[in-house]
């Protein structure tokens, strides 16, 4: 059996790994007061471990968001969701009068994270299905 991987903290506050049996000093101030933290079963886990541990909590907090965002977003699309989070993101980008603009449409899409399909695909798929009326260039009502 392998050797388990040991992530650490140092008195200095950094968080590193160790495997079994290597030497506890911390790289970044040479410090040999470390503590045991926690205990994996291989490099790529503490490595990400590490990474977490050493991470400031704002871009921490960035991350989760990101995370957890990208979750539900690949969950709806699982759960056959796709065309309903594409509407919703068609209905997001009209305004108070009821037009759909391609520059909002491509705005809401980018700030989403949807990068599957385009604004103009998704207009022209609407307006084939009789769902959007060109009212402008680049403006649609809701039929």
């Amino acid at each position: 059996m392998e050797n388990p991987w040991f992530l650490m903290i140092c008195s200095c506050g950094r968080y590193f790994g160790r495997k079994m049996g290597q030497n506890t000093n911390c790289p970044m101030c040479d410090s040999t007061s470390s503590k045991q933290v926690e205990k994996y079963p291989d490099p790529m886990s503490l490595a990400k471990a590490v990474s977490q541990a050493n991470l400031p909590e704002a871009i921490s907090k960035e991350l989760m968001e990101k995370e957890t965002k990208k979750f539900h977003r690949k969950k709806d699309n699982m759960n056959g969701g796709k065309n309903n989070f594409l509407i919703s993101a068609m209905k997001r980008s009209t305004d108070q009068d009821g037009t759909l603009t391609m520059d909002s449409l491509v705005s809401e899409l980018r700030s989403s994270g949807s990068d599957e399909v385009s604004a103009e695909l998704l207009i022209g798929q609407a307006e084939l299905e009789g769902m959007l009326i060109k009212t402008g260039r680049k403006s649609w009502k809701w039929l």
